[in-house]
């Protein structure tokens, strides 16, 4: 079974993982309009979070063990790559493809004994800007 979720960091710089909620209305006078994730206890609680900061899980770990989501920044020998959704899959390069995610490394760059997450877009775009980024 798929395990979908999401992480997004709210206004203070603190990152929040769970199910995604998008309230589009201010009727309610409890909740007003945003985007939410639930906390992980499961309790009737949510964390506002910045929408631009949303990424969702893509069911695959790094070699450490920690969970890869959209936006994240990841590293494999002399190579970085962005994780992001995409309808479209060059086959030209090496790509890591978990449902609609992919990244990509160039193959003569890559360490063969996988990748691990060094940052994300939000926090560390600049990365990406470097000369070894695709």
């Amino acid at each position: 079974m798929r395990e979908i979720k999401f992480r997004g960091k709210d206004t203070n710089g603190d990152w929040h993982y769970g199910l995604l909620a998008i309230v589009k209305t201010n009727q309610m006078k409890i909740v007003k309009s945003g985007y939410y994730i639930s906390n992980d206890l499961g309790h009737a609680y949510a964390y506002q979070v910045r929408p631009e900061t949303v990424g969702q899980y893509i069911e695959r770990k790094d070699n450490n063990g920690k969970e890869i989501y959209a936006g994240d920044i990841l590293m494999s020998g002399k190579s970085i790559a962005l994780v992001e959704y995409s309808d479209d899959i060059d086959q030209d390069f090496y790509w890591g493809n978990a449902i609609g995610f992919v990244f990509n490394f160039d193959p003569d760059k890559m360490d063969k004994n996988g990748y691990e997450i060094i940052s994300n877009i939000y926090e560390n775009e600049d990365l990406l800007n470097e000369d070894w980024y695709l």
